[in-house]
């Protein structure tokens, strides 16, 4: 959390960069289960090692889970293990996207730490990455937050094959964003 800006992106001063995740928290309403689990952004406990300066701090690279497939590891010169999460997205969008993209786009629960971390790290390459960033609130199923994750997700076909092509943009088109 050393780069001056970290934080711009939730309009966050550095000293209040942690607070983020509960303001993204408390705006999305409750996301956690019977168990007092986050649903949605786990803690890893990988990442609460005491090898951190400061609790902001993510992995590039992290070791790998036994749960890994075999086929998500490499041997490198540092060590097997695999990209951290923050570091594939920023790989991902500078190979296919270039230096600069106009719209990165997520749920706003990706906004913090997922794309501030993002943003910091494509920064620190040398490399700007999207000239706005869009975050939209979850669309819900039965109460929970839709997603591939979650196995609740929809996809246009399935949709389709329920509703006309026509009732679907019209929903589509009446809404703001």
């Amino acid at each position: 959390a050393s780069w001056p800006h970290y934080g711009e992106l939730t309009h966050q001063k550095q000293t209040a960069v942690a607070d983020a995740a509960s303001e993204v928290a408390d705006a999305m309403g409750p996301s956690v289960d019977n168990a007092g689990n986050d649903k949605y952004n786990p803690v890893d406990p990988a990442d609460m090692s005491e090898d951190k300066h400061d609790p902001r701090d993510f992995a590039l690279w992290k070791a790998p889970k036994d749960s890994d497939p075999l086929d998500a590891r490499w041997n490198t010169p540092f060590g097997t293990g695999r990209p951290g999460w923050h570091i594939e997205c920023s790989a991902m969008s500078h190979r296919y996207l270039k230096d600069m993209f106009d719209i990165h786009g997520g749920g706003l629960d990706l906004r913090f730490p997922h794309h501030e971390n993002e943003m910091a790290q494509t920064r620190a390459a040398g490399y700007d990455s999207a000239a706005r960033w869009m975050h939209s609130a979850w669309v819900t199923a039965k109460g929970e937050k839709m997603s591939k994750s979650l196995g609740n997700g929809l996809s246009v076909p399935a949709v389709l094959a329920e509703n006309s092509a026509w009732v679907v943009r019209y929903a589509l088109g009446s809404v703001q964003y």
